[in-house]
């Protein structure tokens, strides 16, 4: 359509242009006739301007004929080619999955109780028995009478009957009787601490956090869950990000630039101390 509305008024325009016979116009017969009168009609101006018409109107025919093979061909080509079906880009959806955002490794299978063997007692012949020699045994001798009277006097003096006390070995004054834990001096997992980290507003914040500053890749693709790796310190900042599993190079480098970026935390306890503590987040994308 775009091509005829051009070629219609290109066809009008040279017609107008041809039919202008006035007297001025070269190209009119009578004119030429009078002005090449007793003239040489075989040489120069006068077939240049008597074919004039004829030459515009083959120079017409051959250009729209040289442009309607042109579109032909382009559309020959097209019609033989085959299509190539380009996706729609849909919405980007994140999904954050926090159903497991603390994992806890499987129990090794406990070892089923051995039976002990117990041995029948040994009987020994009783001409075997030999009796116990006296002079083995170390008798004390029979110590003296304690002067009551002296006992009378310690006893009624508290202060020397309370003078003196023995320490018991590996005792002391009180306290836990637990190991010891130095701030600092491990990590532990989620499922050994007494009391995990807390995200700042609970699980549901944790999932709106990452849903709201996860940013996903132009050139991710499918469906992949990342399970992203990170300690909480003792002043619960997030420490040592590390995505461990995942398919896509690309999810991976922007769950842990996003998950480096969270807040405080609320540090995990063990016996009343601060802990440092590694948990375990995984993280789904999906493209719809």
């Amino acid at each position: 359509m775009m091509i005829a509305a051009v070629l219609i008024p290109f066809t009008l325009l040279c017609l107008a242009m041809g039919r202008n016979l006035s007297w001025s116009n070269e190209t009119r017969r009578e004119r030429n006739m009078l002005v090449f009168q007793h003239r040489n009609r075989h040489y120069g101006a006068y077939r240049l301007r008597t074919g004039y018409e004829r030459r515009l109107g083959l120079a017409f025919l051959a250009a729209v004929g040289i442009l309607g093979l042109i579109v032909s061909v382009a559309k020959a080509v097209a019609h033989f080619q085959p299509q190539v079906r380009v996706p729609a880009t849909g919405e980007v959806v994140v999904d954050v999955d926090l159903g497991r955002a603390f994992i806890f490794p499987p129990e090794p299978p406990q070892p089923a109780p051995g039976k002990r063997e117990v041995l029948p007692p040994v009987k020994r012949d009783p001409d075997e028995l030999r009796p116990v020699d006296a002079t083995d045994s170390l008798v004390e001798p029979p110590l003296p009478p304690r002067d009551t009277s002296s006992m009378a006097a310690v006893q009624g003096n508290p202060s020397t009957s309370r003078s003196g006390g023995t320490a018991v070995p590996g005792g002391g004054t009180g306290g836990d009787a637990g190991p010891d834990i130095e701030a600092g001096a491990s990590t532990w997992e989620g499922f050994e601490v007494q009391e995990v980290p807390q995200f700042p507003g609970g699980e549901k914040a944790l999932h709106q956090w990452v849903q709201r500053n996860l940013e996903f890749p132009p050139d991710a693709f499918g469906k992949d869950v990342v399970y992203v790796q990170f300690i909480i310190g003792l002043n619960g900042s997030v420490e040592d990000v590390q995505a461990v599993k995942g398919e896509q190079e690309a999810l991976r480098n922007a769950a842990e630039r996003t998950l480096r970026r969270m807040p405080r935390w609320k540090p995990a306890r063990m016996n009343g101390h601060e802990v440092r503590c590694r948990l375990t987040l995984p993280i789904r994308f999906e493209t719809r």
